[in-house]
Order: structure tokens, then sequence, then C-alpha cells
């Protein structure tokens, strides 16, 4: 069985930062001329209306591996509106990719257009076989994860 998958990334900045400011959000940015990507993670603050926990994928567990980043912040007042801000728990070097990509994804929050086109902003979902959260670009637009795929395919990656 060959199975094609539709992808369905999000494209403009109001339903991104709808989908990010959700409260559980788990999306990977992706820019599919280099294969550079990130998948990121979204939490409310307990008891706040205005701040996120942000943390990325750092490991294989695309349940647990992710490391604290830092603190999303609506500010409505300043430009940009939306900041990550290190905090005393952040692990992570300003100077990195994935910290460049957190802060330049927040600045653009609040923004009316269209995402990037040479970029792909592709919400998490989950593999339609074992339904296991799925993070890499590849696994997202199949809708299965690498072992799934090579399953529905008789083996066949």
């Amino acid at each position: 069985m060959n199975t094609t998958i539709t992808p369905n990334p999000l494209t403009t900045w109001p339903a991104i930062r709808q989908y990010v400011l959700a409260g559980e959000a788990v999306f990977t940015v992706a820019n599919p001329s280099t294969g550079y990507w990130v998948t990121y993670k979204v939490t409310r603050k307990p008891g706040a209306l205005d701040a996120w926990f942000v943390g990325y994928l750092a490991g294989p567990d695309n349940e647990a591996d992710y490391t604290y980043l830092g603190l999303l912040a609506d500010h409505p007042r300043f430009s940009p509106r939306f900041r990550v801000w290190h905090t005393r728990a952040t692990k992570v070097v300003k100077d990195t990719a994935v910290w460049r990509g957190a802060e330049w994804l927040a600045k653009h929050l609040d923004e009316k257009g269209n995402f990037p086109p040479a970029l792909e902003f592709l919400p998490s979902s989950t593999c339609a076989r074992c339904g296991r959260t799925l993070t890499t670009p590849e696994s997202v637009l199949r809708g299965f994860g690498p072992e799934c795929w090579e399953a529905v395919n008789g083996g066949a990656a």
C-alpha cells in the first residue's frame, strides 16, 4: 500500500498565533530547502493569561525529551508584542539556532499576513497507525512515523 498524505501546514500568522497560544501546542518549524527543523512545545503558565513556557525537542522521545527554553510573554504595550525571555531555569544559550528560531517566531506572532513561504509551520499530529506524536516534518506530512510508514508500505520505506 503506498499512501500519500496531503500536507496541511498553517500558513497565516493569525492561525499560527491561535495555535501556539492555545495552551498545549506542539509544532515543528521547518526549512525544506536546508532540511533544518525544530520542534517546539508551548504550554500556558498555570494561572497566567499572558505567559507560556517554551521548550524544544532535544532527544528522540517525542513525548518526554523537551528542554526548557524560556518564557513567552504577551506585552501589548511593547513592540514587538510577544517576546521569549531567558529565566533562571533556561538551559539554552541565546546565540543558538533553536533560541533564535523561538525568538523570531515570538516577534512575528502579532502579524496579520502569511507565514514566509520558504518555511513550514507544521502542527504536531499523531501517527495514523500507532498513535505516537509525530514531530519530524516528513512524518507530520505523511501522517505516519518511520516504522509505521515502512509497515504500511509492506516493508519498503
